[in-house]
């Protein structure tokens, strides 16, 4: 009987330690995003391109896991129509494009390993 209850316990305490530990991988999130939408996820934005509508809000969502910033402009070089402070998981950035123009953007700190998108509004 004690050995069963100790076989019992030590069972649940290696459940315990693996469901903490269990995979170094990044989660990915649940579902596509929205029209609208744009999710951050690792070091690449979910959809790169973008088409919207003059006067829309398009909304960036961090669900990643490193910090990332969504900064209009090319190959490093910010072009100063829209800038979002740092991000982190759970954060989440807006922008209104009120005018017929197509916007590359890029993210700051992984500019240089080509996390780059672009909105196009007609």
């Amino acid at each position: 009987m004690k050995a069963n209850i100790f076989l019992m316990l030590l069972g649940l305490g290696g459940l315990l330690i693996w469901g903490c530990y269990g995979s170094d991988e990044p989660t990915q999130p649940a579902g596509e995003p929205g029209p609208k939408e744009v999710w951050i996820v690792d070091n690449s934005f979910n959809p790169q391109t973008l088409t919207v509508a003059p006067g829309d809000t398009v909304t960036w969502f961090h669900k990643g896991g490193n910090t990332h910033t969504v900064t209009s402009g090319t190959s490093c070089n910010p072009s100063g129509f829209f800038n979002s402070p740092s991000l982190t998981n759970g954060n989440q950035f807006q922008h209104v494009f009120p005018n017929a123009v197509t916007i590359p953007y890029f993210c700051i700190p992984h500019c240089g390993l080509g996390m780059t998108g672009s909105i196009t509004v007609q």
